[in-house]
């Protein structure tokens, strides 16, 4: 043991030495992005309810709690007092999406996992599906699988047993049917829901596993005003440097791409819901979430610019 300790002390090799970064020498990207991640945890405020129009969708069932004003982020830019969007970002410092599960699928006897519904939905992407190209979903562009035009069996467990909110993540998006019904009333036949049985009696479904059913390529974002140029993917999308991925930072849409959709899925920022939708909805996420307010400005729009809907057709935008 001697030996091979004396052996490892004269031809190991050395850790390399690490120097700490020097202020100087830290790209301002990351130092902005430290400072907006480590600000206190943002101000909530409450958004009003459009009372008529929640009264008109009907309450939420059992499952859930009563319709509340959404809770938002209650900071702006100094002097913004435009058309505003909403975001899903953390309420709290250290708070992670809502991963709770209150409902399973039932995984039939005898059908290969492969086969299985749920297996293919865990999988799916959303802005994928929002063009309706995903394969797990589609057998062809905007074309349900089989088994996707039925409901799915499924199982309420132990912790929907208490009231939970009418938007969470779970092995995937769950809604409520009154979420469904709000969408619909905004944007009728737009968005996808996937109907859940959890029941023995052949009740109406009550849960919806939820996909946006629009997007924007390569993005809704305003390129000048967010100071993006340069991160436009060659397939759409972007890539960003750290700053722009804080949940803090304040985006602004472009009006002559989004045009007047309600809501409509980014593949960065994920779902994206207007001030109308929002005042119909209400407080339909976990209590670590809350909703990001976004400006709207208007910028010629990209090259290529185009909306794709889950029917599988694109629009494309002048």
């Amino acid at each position: 043991m001697q030996a091979a300790a004396l052996f490892w002390k004269i031809f190991g090799k050395k850790k390399p030495e690490v120097q700490p970064l020097q202020a100087e020498t830290i790209p301002e990207s990351v130092l902005e992005y430290r400072r907006l991640n480590e600000l206190p945890p943002p101000r909530i405020k409450r958004l009003p309810l459009d009372a008529a129009t929640v009264e008109a969708c009907g309450p939420p069932s059992h499952l859930h709690p009563a319709v509340k004003p959404a809770r938002i982020v209650d900071e702006m830019p100094e002097g913004y007092d435009g058309e505003l969007y909403y975001r899903i970002v953390p309420s709290q410092r250290g708070a992670k999406r809502n991963i709770r599960r209150y409902v399973r699928l039932v995984h039939p006897k005898g059908v290969a996992l492969e086969d299985w519904p749920g297996q293919r939905l865990a999988a799916a992407w959303a802005p994928i599906v929002a063009q309706g190209k995903e394969r797990g979903i589609f057998v062809e562009p905007g074309k349900l699988h089989p088994d996707l035009e039925r409901a799915l069996p499924a199982q309420l467990l132990a912790s929907a047993k208490k009231p939970f909110p009418e938007l969470v993540s779970s092995n995937w998006p769950i809604a409520s049917d009154r979420f469904r019904r709000v969408l619909e009333s905004l944007e009728p036949g737009t968005h996808l829901f996937l109907p859940l049985d959890t029941s023995d009696g052949g009740q109406p479904p009550l849960l919806h596993i939820f996909f946006a059913g629009a997007m924007f390529r390569p993005t809704g974002l305003a390129i000048s005003a967010n100071g993006i140029a340069g991160h436009i993917l060659p397939e759409g999308g972007l890539t960003f440097n750290q700053p722009k991925l804080s949940a803090r930072h304040f985006y602004y849409l472009n009006a002559n791409v989004i045009g007047s959709s309600e809501l409509f899925v980014d593949s960065w920022l994920g779902t994206i819901f207007s001030r109308r939708m929002l005042e119909r909805l209400g407080d339909v996420l976990p209590p670590e979430l809350a909703f990001m307010p976004m400006g709207v400005c208007a910028e010629p729009p990209t090259a290529g610019a185009m909306k794709c809907t889950r029917d599988g057709k694109t629009e494309p935008i002048a």
